[in-house]
This record gives C-alpha cells, structure tokens and sequence, in this order.
C-alpha cells in the first residue's frame, strides 16, 4: 500500500522517479559531479607537477591515476556502450554500477589520498586546488555512492544485453560464411 513508507531512497511502489529532460535525478548529478571532479583533477595536476620539491614518483603515481580517472570518466559519459550496443566483459565489467564502483575504488578514493600526500608531505600545507579537488572527489565519489545504493543505476548486464565489439562480430560472421554454414 502507498502509505506504508518505503526504504531510504527507494520509491514507493508505483512512484516514478523524477527527471529531467528524460534524465534521472541521479544520473544528472552523478554527472555534473563527474565532469567537476575530471577538471579539478586536471587543474590541480599541472600545478602538482610544477612544483619543484615532489618526488618523480609521486608525479608517476598522479599521472597513472589521472589516467585511470580520465578512462573511467570516459567510460560514464558513454555508459559502457560501444556505438548502440553495451559493452560486457562476462557479463559483469561495463554496467553503470561497476563503472560507478570503479569510479569510486580507482579515482576519487586515490584523488583523495594522493592530493593528501602530495599538499600536506611536500608542500606541508594544504592548498586551495588540493581543497577543492579532494572537496570535488568526496563529492563525486558520494554522488556515485548514493546512486548506487538507490539502486538507480542499471543491474549487472544480462546476456540479452552483451554484444561483442562489431569487428569480432563481422570476423564470426566471415568465419561461419567460409565453412559454408
């Protein structure tokens, strides 16, 4: 029955969640939150590696998760999807909600810590950028969190749902058109 209150951030039952412009609540902020965070990262990136006193280590480790963060970043805006089709790797890797986890576990978690180290270690002070880009991860990474408990984003993919990238297709195709079947 619609008076019987629902759990936290689940709908009741025959409720729709709001949208706009054909677009979840949730899927709007996550991102906003994401594009946000993406910039900081980069921005505070070309003033982490001008500084004279960091260790090339920790520029190689702000590099290779600023890729990371850059790759996952791509990989929302186009929701898993390659061309029209979903993308999955056994049936698990490319949904929203493992995109989001890997969001969370491989660039705003590691943004967070490395941001840390980097300003309080070696500058010994936290700066403006590092603030507000640990300010736009924990806000990026809350975003997908609560996203993902709310469960609006989709499940795991089924197997209706994993298609092969177009040119493994075309090759299996070819394949069974040469064995004459």
């Amino acid at each position: 029955p619609d008076w019987k209150k629902s759990k936290v951030g689940k709908l009741s039952p025959g409720k729709q969640p709001v949208r706009w412009f054909g677009f979840r609540t949730s899927q709007v902020l996550a991102s906003l939150g994401s594009d946000a965070d993406i910039i900081t990262d980069w921005l505070y990136y070309e003033k982490a590696v001008a500084q004279d006193n960091m260790p090339p280590y920790m520029k190689l480790l702000l590099q290779i998760f600023l890729g990371l963060a850059t790759f996952i970043w791509l990989l929302e805006v186009i929701e898993g999807r390659c061309g029209f089709k979903k993308m999955c790797c056994g049936g698990k890797l490319l949904s929203n909600r493992n995109i989001y986890w890997m969001g969370i576990m491989l660039e705003d978690i590691p943004q967070i810590v490395l941001t840390t180290l980097i300003d309080v270690v070696h500058a010994h002070a936290l700066t403006i950028e590092g603030v507000i880009n640990m300010a736009s991860s924990i806000h990026d990474g809350l975003t997908k969190l609560r996203a993902i408990l709310d469960g609006d984003v989709d499940e795991d993919c089924d197997a209706d749902m994993a298609t092969k990238l177009p040119l493994l297709e075309l090759s299996k195709a070819s394949s069974k058109d040469s064995r004459g079947r």
